[in-house]
């Protein structure tokens, strides 16, 4: 189970790069149903990327002004406490949202 998962992130890596996965990784994954699963899923989703195209969008005026002006008020002293309160809800909204796409991904491929 183990060694599926060093194959899986190996052949992630070599798949979105677009290049061929070798001599070991091919020869697990002609035998390993999961891994073949897998390696059909990231295909799919590098196929569904590349359908994405490369649109230019234009910067709308004064966006970086504002961007500009929003860091400044973000970039206060530590001492503010309402910033790791902050920091704490977004890491816990990363967290559920990484759990709810865990979830979709284990629906999706049942």
């Amino acid at each position: 189970m183990i060694y599926c998962w060093v194959i899986r992130n190996l052949l992630t890596a070599a798949l979105l790069a677009g290049e061929d996965p070798g001599w070991p990784l091919r020869s697990h994954t002609s035998q390993c149903l999961g891994c073949q699963a897998h390696a059909a899923s990231v295909r799919a989703t590098r196929r569904r990327l590349g359908e994405l195209g490369n649109e230019k969008v234009a910067v709308p005026s004064g966006f970086e002004a504002r961007v500009m002006g929003s860091l400044e008020e973000e970039f206060q002293p530590l001492a503010s406490p309402g910033r790791w309160v902050r920091a704490a809800g977004a890491s816990v909204a990363a967290g559920l949202l990484a759990a709810l796409w865990m979830r979709r991904r284990a629906i999706v491929r049942t």
